[in-house]
């Protein structure tokens, strides 16, 4: 292979890579979520997060060191599995439960003539 060919190779850490077994080593579902993407993938805000942990209705955080704590992916399907069955055993629930936006309006007194 010639200089220019091999300049535009991109380099790698000795070890990483797609032949490497680091990625056999964590299962994916040990791989743990940044706040970020447990944003995208819950749409739940980290504040309602925290409260839902507060609650219990939340996974616990796994500690990794005295100032990092984080969810692991397994953790979250988990969650996400049960909620999806608990929608499924009260369909009429959830669809019943979501409220209409703002104050309720008073209903208009109806002037019928007389």
């Amino acid at each position: 292979m010639n200089d220019s060919a091999m300049a535009n190779e991109p380099t790698q850490a000795p070890g990483v890579g797609h032949n490497s077994g680091v990625k056999s080593l964590l299962d994916d579902n040990d791989r743990i979520l940044t706040d970020d993407e447990l944003d995208v993938l819950t749409g739940i805000s980290k504040t309602t997060r925290w409260r839902e942990r507060k609650a219990g209705r939340f996974p616990r955080l796994i500690e990794l060191s005295p100032g990092r704590k984080g969810n692991s992916l397994g953790q979250l399907r988990e969650w996400l599995g049960q909620r999806r069955a608990a929608a499924k055993a009260c369909p009429e629930t959830m669809a019943s439960e979501t409220p209409g936006r703002g104050r309720p309006r008073k209903k208009a007194a109806s002037h019928a003539p007389n």
